[in-house]
């Protein structure tokens, strides 16, 4: 007489099972994670600006350069000038006219007031994107002759 296996004992042990069960359950889980985090990332809007450029000069004109470094239009700048030893300073005016789109710059020319050759400036950025969201940035530079 030939005796047949049980079935329930032939295959993959149930331990193995279990295991392979949670592996696969967390690698699921993971996939579902990275979608829903990436696409909200991925849709998100940026309003922001970097002082690419910064020149300051003691006698002659001071120049300010900015990059819109976002993904949303800003629709003002304004800019402030502090300097340690003189104060504060007149302001470039940064005319983004209409707007300035993602990825283009903005520059400006300004006189220093009484600035003295090699003290330190402070030029700060504060603005708006055109989705109303706050934008501001800073940057130091040396005064040259």
């Amino acid at each position: 007489m030939v005796r047949c296996k049980n079935p329930a004992k032939t295959g993959v042990s149930y331990a193995l099972m279990v295991i392979l069960m949670v592996v696969i359950s967390l690698a699921i889980a993971g996939v579902i994670a990275a979608i829903l985090m990436g696409w909200p990332g991925m849709l998100a809007t940026k309003a922001e600006a970097s002082i690419e450029k910064v020149d300051l000069v003691a006698t002659g004109s001071s120049v300010i350069v900015v990059r819109n470094t976002g993904n949303v239009r800003i629709t003002n700048l304004a800019a402030t000038v502090y300097c340690e030893t003189s104060g504060p300073q007149t302001a470039p005016d940064l005319n983004v006219g209409e707007g300035l789109d993602p990825g283009k710059t903005v520059a400006a020319t300004f006189n220093l007031n009484n600035a003295v050759p090699g003290e330190r400036c402070t030029i700060s950025l504060t603005g708006e994107g055109a989705n109303g969201a706050a934008i501001a940035a800073s940057a130091s530079a040396y005064v040259r002759p």
